[in-house]
């Protein structure tokens, strides 16, 4: 086990490692599909009269891909919007504190969205959408891997955020 961790977190550190990239590279891919896709919908409509069938369900699909694969890319790489004025200005024990809380919440109610996610696949897997009959657990699948390595990505910054690095006095504790 690591020294200074709560938990031993490396396989799970590797695991989120080594899909960070591949992860990255499918969501991109997926944005231009959908740019592609948004094209020819709009090309098709105006100039032959011809909606594109089930473009908007693709759509819908590219979004969610996006936005669920995209969540913890963006985390792993401390890109989500954070309010740092008024943070940077408390004592660094009092921003360790709140680095830390926000961390294990974080990870607690990702964990909690992942859960709900898997009750929704299991209520209704044997659904298909409407026009082109794509089963559900296609639609689910990129909200649950996303929410799963969005749930990892916290425990590893909740768990890296409890290590001890330097004491300060005895008492007190240094980012």
């Amino acid at each position: 086990m690591p020294s200074g961790y709560i938990i031993n977190i490396e396989m799970v550190y590797n695991m989120i490692k080594e899909l960070k990239y591949p992860v990255s590279i499918i969501t991109v891919l997926i944005l231009f599909s959908l740019v592609i896709l948004t094209i020819c919908q709009i090309v098709l409509r105006s100039f032959f009269s011809v909606p594109l069938t089930g473009a908007e369900e693709m759509a819908r699909y590219f979004l969610i891909c996006i936005v669920f694969l995209g969540i913890p890319v963006t985390s792993r790489y401390g890109e989500h919007v954070q309010m740092t004025e008024i943070y940077s200005m408390l004592p660094k024990t009092v921003q360790r504190i709140i680095n830390i809380l926000t961390n294990i919440s974080t990870c607690v109610i990702f964990g909690i969205f992942f859960w709900s996610a898997l009750i929704a696949l299991q209520q209704t897997y044997l659904n298909k959408t409407t026009n082109l009959g794509i089963p559900y657990i296609i639609f689910l699948a990129p909200t649950i891997i996303g929410l799963l390595l969005m749930t990892f990505e916290y425990v590893k910054k909740s768990c890296e955020s409890m290590r001890i690095s330097k004491p300060l006095n005895n008492r007190a504790l240094e980012l």
